[in-house]
């Protein structure tokens, strides 16, 4: 990851910055609302000089975890923000007693699914017709936690 970028826990003055993110990346992009509902449970800031470069919404249920929302600002990407992002969350994950952690991807969304096949995910069943604007199949990709592949933190 570029030396100049810094993982955080997220906080409320972050989420104009996931929002613009957010609608940069995603044709149905979220609310600040929806992010300010899941603030408190697990989520990450990726920022260089107090600009937000990326985030990563999770949440943990008994002994799953599962990220919600993963995105990094176009020019930051293929820098390990992402990585940095979810080896932050894994060890949250870890933590909170998480054995294996679950995500939805667009099926079209080759780049995505490869970053996480790369990081240990496996797909794990599809759900027909769920995203819209435009219509898209979501890919469910699950992995252990414990698994080599899933980053552990390195840095603050």
């Amino acid at each position: 990851m570029d030396a100049r970028c810094q993982v955080r826990p997220a906080a409320e003055h972050d989420l104009s910055g996931f929002v613009e993110i957010e609608r940069q990346s995603f044709s149905d992009p979220w609310s600040r609302s929806s992010f300010l509902v899941l603030l408190n449970d697990c989520c990450w800031t990726a920022e260089s000089d107090g600009q937000v470069v990326g985030y990563l919404i999770g949440r943990t249920a008994g002994d799953e975890a599962e990220v919600l929302n993963l995105a990094v600002r176009a020019e930051w990407r293929r820098r390990g923000v992402a990585t940095a992002l979810l080896g932050a969350a894994a060890d949250r994950f870890r933590t909170r007693g998480a054995e294996n952690v679950y995500l939805e991807v667009r099926a079209a969304n080759s780049d995505a699914q490869a970053f996480y096949r790369k990081m240990g995910f496996a797909e794990q069943g599809r759900r027909r017709r769920y995203y819209d604007a435009p219509p898209d199949d979501a890919v469910i990709m699950g992995c252990p936690i414990s698994r080599p592949k899933m980053p552990e933190k390195n840095g603050p």
